[in-house]
């Protein structure tokens, strides 16, 4: 029996496509909205449809600008004017709903100060050297104890021999080992230098 081309390629596609859209969804849809967002200053937190607007930005800048008396009503669907304060305020965009508030302030030429097209912009800042240092891989130096901070309560053997007491006179060395006992897991603060267990003994004591 020979099978048709039609049912060949009917189960070609029904193996395939599941494959497919999920490659689509999971894959090619991110990576084309990571390239939109790249052509914007998005701060990472403004949302592309604004929560809240004053009421004379909101008619001027977007209702006004609306031909259709359609578009305006669904806007004044998602939209409400709080009368306390005087602002439009939405409600949570989900769905179509989500996308078509996007088209009507598009279509408005809205774009919220921090959710502005900017186009190349951003790629001229990285390549020219113009872009912020905190955005490049640099080194830098991190210091987990001031002169405020409470004595550790453990320090292990390799940080303690390694990183502290070859970089203090020999004196401090010692001075800095009576604060401490060594055991098999490297440096223990001795109970009567402990600031919580001095505190505790405070909160002992009948006076207090």
């Amino acid at each position: 029996m020979v099978e048709s081309r039609f049912r060949r390629h009917l189960f070609f596609w029904i193996f395939v496509l599941p494959a497919l859209a999920a490659y689509a969804l999971f894959f090619l849809y991110p990576f084309a909205q990571g390239i939109r967002i790249s052509f914007t200053n998005w701060d990472g937190l403004t949302p592309r449809a604004p929560i809240s607007l004053p009421r004379a930005e909101f008619e001027s800048r977007i209702l006004d600008l609306l031909p259709r008396p359609a578009d305006r009503e669904f806007l004044l669907s998602v939209y409400h004017l709080d009368a306390a304060d005087g602002l439009y305020k939405r409600y949570e965009l989900t769905g179509a709903r989500r996308y078509r508030v996007y088209a009507l302030l598009a279509a408005a030429g809205y774009q919220p100060e921090n959710y502005r097209w900017v186009g190349l912009a951003n790629y001229l800042a990285i390549f020219s050297g113009r872009v912020e240092q905190r955005f490049y891989p640099r080194r830098f130096l991190k210091r987990n104890f001031n002169p405020d901070s409470g004595l550790p309560a453990s320090i292990t053997a390799r940080d303690f021999e390694r990183l502290i007491l070859p970089h203090l006179p020999i004196g401090d060395r010692t001075f800095l080992r009576s604060f401490f006992a060594a055991s098999p897991e490297g440096y223990t603060l001795k109970p009567e230098y402990d600031e919580f267990a001095l505190e505790d003994r405070v909160w002992l004591l009948p006076e207090v």
